[in-house]
């Protein structure tokens, strides 16, 4: 209502649109609102204005309802943990240990001990050793030293960046991270096989593509980016695999 009532120019109604849109909501009330009284309709204030808009810009602005355009942004899915060949419980425990392991990755940067590390690892389905081995997991990909400048404590860094993808889905990036110049979008793997590299690597392009389009960027200006792939098992880091 206040914005209503006392915008001066203009006012913008944002949201996403998910699956079940809701029947009421500010945009089906605004859809066919009419002109306040006095105000110039939008036809008329083009051939009112038109030319002196440059002379008078405190005249006032047509009336005007619309939805703007504005460009989709799509992102590749979030894959799971693990071997493709893996299946039932095998499957389901390197999953449980993928998670837990971003999760390790989650909390270790933001000063959380072990004690409440594994505490929080409680959540997945694995018994204490696995706990245990996928925190140690965790510290062995914080210990990797091309990894050091993004887990800086100066570094600007968020961890689980959320956004929704052309679908409405929920799509989380691991880690972005501002290092120097260029942001990184850090992605874990629990392991990485040469049967899902190609998965991955239309993964992190869906990432760079979203990340490039974000105005204005996650630490405002978004510089150069790299995408950069963690295989935790094997202790090796890869730069910007989606680019071949």
């Amino acid at each position: 209502y206040v914005a209503l009532t006392r915008a001066r120019h203009g006012v913008i109604v944002s949201g996403v649109r998910g699956r079940n849109a809701p029947t009421a909501s500010w945009y089906t009330v605004l859809d066919g609102v009419a002109a306040p009284p006095g105000w110039p309709q939008a036809d008329a204030a083009r051939v009112q204005v038109g030319a002196d808009a440059a002379e008078a810009p405190d005249a006032a602005a047509p009336f005007e309802l619309r939805m703007l355009d504005l460009p989709r942004l799509g992102v590749g899915k979030r894959l799971d943990p693990g071997a493709a060949d893996e299946s039932g419980a095998g499957a389901v425990l390197a999953t449980e240990l993928g998670h837990a392991m971003h999760r390790a990755l989650e909390l270790l940067p933001a000063g959380q001990g072990e004690v409440a590390v594994l505490a929080a690892l409680h959540a997945f389905a694995l018994d204490d050793a696995q706990r245990r081995m996928a925190l140690a997991r965790a510290r062995s990909v914080l210990a990797l030293p091309v990894l050091a400048p993004a887990f800086d404590a100066a570094c600007p860094a968020v961890c689980e960046f959320e956004i929704l993808d052309i679908g409405g889905d929920a799509r989380r990036i691991d880690r972005l991270a501002r290092v120097g110049g260029e942001t990184w979008v850090i992605d874990y793997k629990w392991s990485v096989g040469d049967d899902r590299i190609a998965d991955y690597r239309a993964q992190l392009a869906g990432y760079r593509a979203l990340v490039e389009q974000l105005v204005p960027g996650p630490f405002g200006t978004t510089g150069a980016v790299r995408t950069v792939l963690v295989d935790a098992t094997a202790g090796q880091v890869h730069f910007d695999v989606d680019l071949g």
